[in-house]
């Protein structure tokens, strides 16, 4: 993505084809052990099988190493910082992101879905009940992110209210000392459970999704599972 600045324009005058980098990088990297697909038809299994043959079996198998990336996106000297974004549209929210090691394979215990768990409670005594009790806060989300193979992200992203601007240093303070409060107990059995049990009720009562999303985040998890 982008536009005639920053596809031709400055590259061009870097000496740069971007059309020529995408060759080159697709010539380097494109190799089908590194990929995954999912075929989704009303047709049988038998039958998306010959097609899968057909019509990706030409992709060239390169046995390209997986690429394992350096678990601190940023350096080693990285220090956190803030930074203030002027919206176009009359929002105001607070994003707070942590790089996190790279846990897809603890899918089995799945460590970041217990933190997402506790942090994005709504009930009483959970961190958004507390801010909501202050007025500074409508809503709340957390979960982590997979970005490449070797750390991720862990995102909470809070919508503020008008008072809830004004006191964004209190709202960090406050979510530290919720932070503080989960590590000083060990994982609860119960907790597990209930997370367990609320994801074979999201699973057994699961909405139709359009295929294009269905197909998709199958085939980014064929490279976890």
């Amino acid at each position: 993505t982008g536009n005639l600045n920053t596809l031709k324009i400055e590259p061009e005058k870097k000496g740069l084809s971007v059309r020529d980098e995408l060759l080159k990088f697709h010539s380097k990297y494109y190799s089908a052990n590194l990929m995954t697909l999912c075929l989704l038809g009303k047709e049988n299994l038998d039958e998306l099988q010959q097609y899968a043959v057909e019509i990706f079996s030409d992709i060239p198998n390169k046995e390209l190493p997986l690429n394992d990336f350096d678990p601190n996106p940023y350096g080693k000297n990285f220090r956190p910082t803030i930074k203030y974004v002027a919206p176009v549209k009359d929002i105001k929210s607070l994003s707070i992101t942590w790089t996190i090691p790279d846990y897809r394979d603890k899918y089995e215990s799945n460590p970041t879905s217990y933190l997402s768990h506790l942090i994005g409670h709504e009930g009483n005594g959970s961190l958004l009940s507390e801010l909501k009790k202050k007025g500074w806060v409508n809503h709340l989300y957390a979960g982590s992110r997979r970005e490449a193979r070797g750390f991720q992200f862990f995102n909470l992203i809070l919508e503020l209210s008008e008072e809830g601007d004004d006191n964004i240093d209190n709202i960090v303070k406050l979510v530290y000392q919720y932070l503080n409060m989960i590590k000083s107990e060990a994982p609860s059995k119960w907790i597990y459970d209930e997370m367990n049990n609320l994801g074979k009720i999201n699973f057994t009562f699961k909405d139709k999704e359009k295929p294009i999303s269905f197909v998709s985040s199958l085939s980014a998890d064929l490279h976890i599972f």
